[in-house]
């Protein structure tokens, strides 16, 4: 849709910080800001910043970029008896 030019365009907004004013784009879809935090996380995990930060950053990015791996197994059985009965199902089924 970006590419298409079919998302409205971006609101310019002035913000002040002391004696500086600077202009700020603030897109004006959900898709457009997550976008640009997703920038904002990934400048500050690979930018100058203290480790905390950028691990928080390093975090944020890799949390909405990769899935994360599923696990094996689970074994949620309680008891032995829960465990014998699970492995005597498997072998019934294996004759």
């Amino acid at each position: 849709m970006k590419d298409k030019g079919e998302l409205p365009q971006d609101e310019i907004v002035l913000v002040q910080d002391g004696e500086d004013v600077s202009e700020v784009r603030v897109p004006s879809s959900d898709d457009g800001k997550a976008e640009a935090a997703l920038r904002e996380a990934f400048v500050l995990a690979v930018g100058p910043s203290d480790q905390k930060i950028k691990i928080q950053a390093i975090n944020t990015v890799l949390n909405f970029t990769k899935s994360k791996p599923e696990s094996k197994s689970k074994l949620t059985l309680e008891r032995a008896e829960d465990f014998l009965d699970a492995v005597a199902k498997d072998n019934d089924g294996a004759d």
